[in-house]
């Protein structure tokens, strides 16, 4: 691995902000025939012919994607592994064909966050990453507990995941907004 010099910016201090996604948009990859980013950030998105990122709702407070970067300086590696949990409520067979989908489709991920960001999970400049799962189905044992669907997302790239500019999301790649 080569080692480069790197450019710092600083950071500012923010003006506050929340926690959390509003939603979450996935595709299988093979759906997705380019992509065009810059300084970190998707541009454009360009879908196959007739195909979408389809949109998957949730309730409040119930989705959540951390992160965490590895550095091993012995073996001269570095990558990100990104985790993406969602709950769905009510365990019927609709939501449960679409998680068995998930566990066996390789993926993007597009996710909105409270702060009205999208990022996109699964690509990077440096590998041709997806996005794989695992689902818990889960009856809950008390009238109060969830009877819901756990769906875990994970992806390994070599870079943090990258924003995608508002107005790609306006185009036709997504089903729905």
């Amino acid at each position: 691995m080569a080692c480069t010099s790197v450019t710092l910016n600083g950071v500012t201090l923010d003006c506050g902000n929340v926690g959390g996604l509003k939603s979450v948009w996935i595709a299988d990859k093979l759906d997705v025939s380019g992509l065009t980013y810059t300084s970190g950030e998707i541009t454009a998105i360009t879908m196959v012919t007739s195909k979408k990122f389809k949109k998957f709702e949730f309730r409040k407070g119930n989705a959540n994607f951390v992160s965490t970067s590895t550095r091993n300086d012995a073996n001269g590696t570095v990558f990100v592994d990104t985790t993406l949990t969602m709950n769905f409520n009510y365990m019927e067979t609709v939501k449960r064909n679409d998680m068995i989908a998930l566990t066996k489709a390789n993926t993007y991920v597009i996710v909105k966050d409270n702060n009205n960001k999208y990022w996109f999970i699964g690509y990077d400049t440096n590998t041709d990453g997806y996005v794989g799962g695992s689902v818990n189905a889960n009856s809950g044992a008390a009238m109060g507990d969830a009877n819901n669907y756990v769906v875990t997302l994970t992806a390994q790239t070599a870079e943090l995941p990258l924003e995608v500019v508002s107005g790609v999301m306006t185009t036709t790649i997504v089903d729905k907004l």
